[in-house]
């Protein structure tokens, strides 16, 4: 991914070991709508992590770094980041925690464009794709292998979606929440950009640790341990729905007919 994160700093292991309450500090990268300095408290996914932590008697402190920083602060070991999806490559130096959050991505198009990526492969086949340098790309070269798309790798989105408008990129992969609010904000409309029907993904994203921290499994259980009461509880879901991450439970029906 690719993505902008959130950083943990733990000086010390988890309660459950025996230990008082500690304080994580959380470094956020903008990642908008789930991380923003300018959203509510920082947004969802800080609200989920912030209240997981509560869950545990954790407190946390939210402090932000740019998004091409967090590598490595990472590699120092006494720091967790999310979101991140997972790669070999990640798996060989990073211990994930459960399940975060799951979303949909669709590939991002503008202009005039057939609708359908594999019922017009001919037509999308070698055509470029954009995806910032920081952002993952393992899962995605092995995914649309058969296309042969040509990667630009900017430093930002927004400069992904600048070059499609100006025709230099045909095409940008990405969670549906974190476009559209990109294009809301930069252009005030979205006009013109449109998703294509199909070659949509689920991305899981997860909470990460450096294996160098020696008490990077602890944190994790303790995590873990705290965003399953949070899902529990119906929190979990509230927050989400609250923030328009995920659409709310269908009205409850009686007969085969709303109540």
């Amino acid at each position: 991914m690719t993505l902008v994160t959130i950083l943990i700093f733990c000086l010390c292991a988890k309660p459950t070991l025996g230990q008082s309450s500690e304080r994580i500090t959380m470094w956020v990268g903008e990642y908008p709508p789930y991380t923003s300095s300018k959203a509510k408290e920082g947004g969802p996914l800080v609200r989920v992590v912030s209240r997981a932590l509560e869950m545990i008697t954790l407190e946390s402190t939210l402090k932000y770094a740019n998004w091409s920083d967090i590598p490595q602060k990472l590699e120092i070991g006494s720091a967790v980041s999310y979101p991140y999806t997972k790669s070999s490559e990640r798996l060989s130096k990073f211990s994930y925690s459960d399940l975060l959050l799951s979303v949909r991505s669709h590939f991002f198009t503008y202009g005039e464009r057939p609708s359908s990526l594999y019922k017009n492969k001919v037509y999308w086949r070698g055509k470029t794709h954009c995806r910032p340098r920081a952002w993952e790309m393992e899962n995605f070269e092995a995914r649309y292998k058969e296309f042969d798309f040509r990667q630009v790798r900017p430093a930002t989105l927004e400069e992904c979606f600048e070059q499609m408008k100006a025709g230099k990129v045909d095409l940008v992969q990405m969670t549906d929440p974190v476009v559209w609010d990109l294009l809301r904000t930069r252009y005030q409309k979205a006009e013109g950009f449109r998703t294509l029907e199909d070659g949509d993904v689920t991305n899981e994203f997860f909470v990460i640790v450096s294996n160098r921290n020696p008490k990077a499994r602890a944190i994790l259980d303790s995590f873990n341990k705290g965003l399953q009461q949070l899902k529990t509880s119906g929190e979990y879901r509230r927050i989400l729905e609250q923030t328009k991450m995920i659409a709310p439970e269908p009205t409850p029906t009686q007969g085969g007919r709303k109540k």
